[in-house]
């Protein structure tokens, strides 16, 4: 029966995929192409700002490169956002309303942690889908993202790591939290 059902959820996949293809063919050209892989690429590849597992990767860069390796880190960053929904969609239940925006949620949130780039406004996303789940830590998070605000301060922007740091340690605790926070450290995922 468990086969039957992830071959349900496989075809129903593919008709959503097959279906935003169908829908994005009439707009696509070779500049769209171009234009949209470059966005991707300035998004992924140039751009640093309160990001959390991707300042860890950039500083093991430093450490053993001793350069910003934000090309390489960032080109891998699609792929693992994309796994990372794939398995969120597929392997996890989502037959209720309230369990495909909770996947919806954590999807988001896996972006947003391998994301370069996190400005406050990001979040939001983030707080209008917890109203639907029963997770609070997106609001948690939009009190600490505030902190990023430090980095202009000064007329020279700079972040201090330190209250990025602080940042994301709150956060990834009270995250742990609310996912583990069942009868015997049962996930709630």
């Amino acid at each position: 029966m468990l086969q039957k059902l992830r071959f349900k959820s496989l075809g129903y996949y593919l008709i959503v995929g097959l279906i935003t293809v169908a829908t994005f063919m009439p707009f696509y050209n070779s500049e769209f192409a171009t234009n949209f892989s470059e966005t991707i690429g300035l998004w992924f590849q140039k751009f640093e700002f309160n990001g959390s597992l991707y300042y860890i990767a950039r500083e093991i860069g430093y450490t053993f490169r001793g350069y910003n390796e934000i090309a390489i880190i960032g080109s891998y960053i699609p792929y693992i956002v994309i796994l990372s929904i794939l398995i969120l969609a597929l392997v996890r239940k989502n037959g209720k309303t309230q369990d495909l925006i909770t996947a919806m949620m954590l999807a988001f949130t896996l972006y947003l942690f391998t994301s370069t780039t996190v400005h406050p406004w990001y979040i939001t996303t983030l707080i209008g889908l917890s109203i639907f789940t029963r997770y609070r830590y997106p609001l948690i998070w939009s009190f600490l993202i505030f902190i990023t605000y430090h980095a202009y301060g000064s007329d020279r922007f700079h972040e201090n790591l330190w209250l990025i740091s602080l940042e994301y340690i709150v956060l990834i605790l009270f995250l742990t939290y609310e996912l583990f926070n069942l009868k015997g450290l049962k996930a709630r995922i």
